[in-house]
């Protein structure tokens, strides 16, 4: 059996550091998220007879945000609700037309935001193709290695807390009212894959 070729889309904030590092020791095949031209690249890997896997990292979509508050509460430990303004401001931007999200339409206010607080649905409508779907949680680095048989060390090391106590609950609240969709098709992501019950 050839060798497989895992393909994958990075999404800011869901271990990518830790899987890009792992993919490149074993020479694998990585499409950055901005510009996801991988079927050139599965055509390369069939053409050295290779078996092609397009893979992601899914997260949840309200833990993936309150990671984004850590990014920013770490740069100015100082300011902590100035931090939370700021995430709030960007998550405000990237999520202003939810009605254009579930009709493949990118609004304008998405192609303002940063990549790190764009919908996950961006991402994969971006990509044109299913995508094989990892979810992102305790078990992430067991679930990878046996989706496409990747070691990934450093991930069996990281602790996946629940930090959003250091959120408010007013913008906990407005996080997942805004992530509202997101965190629907995040969980028809996670039955279909088989990550939870139907």
């Amino acid at each position: 059996m050839p060798p497989v070729a895992p393909i994958y889309i990075h999404i800011p904030k869901t271990g990518g550091t830790s899987i890009l590092a792992a993919l490149g020791q074993k020479r694998g095949l990585h499409v950055p998220v901005q510009d996801p031209g991988f079927q050139k690249r599965i055509r390369r890997a069939e053409e050295a007879g290779q078996r092609p896997l397009l893979f992601t990292v899914f997260r949840n979509p309200v833990e993936r945000m309150v990671s984004m508050f850590h990014y920013y509460h770490s740069m100015d430990l100082s300011r902590p609700r100035t931090q939370e303004n700021v995430l709030l401001a960007h998550v405000a931007q990237a999520y202003d037309n939810c009605d254009a999200f579930w009709q493949g339409v990118d609004p304008p206010s998405l192609a303002n935001a940063s990549v790190m607080f764009r919908s996950q649905r961006w991402f994969f409508r971006k990509a044109k193709r299913p995508v094989e779907v990892v979810p992102f949680g305790e078990r992430l680095a067991d679930r990878i290695k046996a989706r496409i048989g990747l070691e990934i060390p450093h991930l069996n090391r990281t602790r996946h807390g629940s930090p959003d106590e250091e959120l408010s609950p007013g913008t906990m609240e407005r996080l997942r009212t805004w992530m509202a969709g997101d965190e629907d098709y995040w969980q028809r992501l996670m039955v279909r894959s088989g990550a939870a019950p139907a």
